[in-house]
């Protein structure tokens, strides 16, 4: 595990002045919470590494919508429902690294949604719920920013 995550970050590193010669691209972000006023984030193995909320880029033609729903059912195995999302509005990218127009979403899974399987894809280290008063102290900017918007972070 260790030798993938550190291969994630190099990629990262290597491809970085080439993706920023992008155009920027389309992103969602979903904050899933539950009964016990806990979070859903993931570490994904590219790039920085720290907690996000599963989340991912929108592909061509679809909704930023269906994307959060996507992105969190290949992420985490969580089905949501689009009609259950709460629109956050958008952002720009958090860190500058790679431009990007970002959508977050709000949303609440019922009960205590069960996490299946230790990898949901290739691409996700680890996926945990958090109580959002002890949240990780590695989570990215961007999760911190998510948050204060669904006024879940002073």
């Amino acid at each position: 595990m260790k030798i993938y995550a550190w291969f994630g970050r190099a990629l990262y590193f290597l491809l970085l002045p080439l993706m920023r010669l992008l155009p920027p691209t389309t992103r969602v972000y979903v904050i899933v919470l539950n009964d016990q006023k806990e979070v859903l984030l993931v570490r994904n193995w590219f790039r920085h590494q720290r907690w996000t909320p599963p989340g991912g880029g929108a592909r061509w033609g679809e909704h930023s919508q269906a994307a959060a729903v996507r992105e969190v059912r290949e992420e985490t195995g969580i089905p949501i429902a689009v009609s259950d999302l709460i629109d956050l509005g958008q952002i720009d990218s958090v860190t500058g690294e790679i431009r990007a127009h970002i959508t977050g979403y709000r949303t609440h899974a019922r009960g205590m949604p069960r996490l299946k399987g230790a990898f949901r894809r290739l691409e996700v280290l680890e996926v945990a719920w958090w109580p959002l008063a002890a949240l990780p102290p590695d989570r990215a900017d961007l999760l911190n920013q998510l948050l204060k918007t669904a006024d879940l972070l002073e």
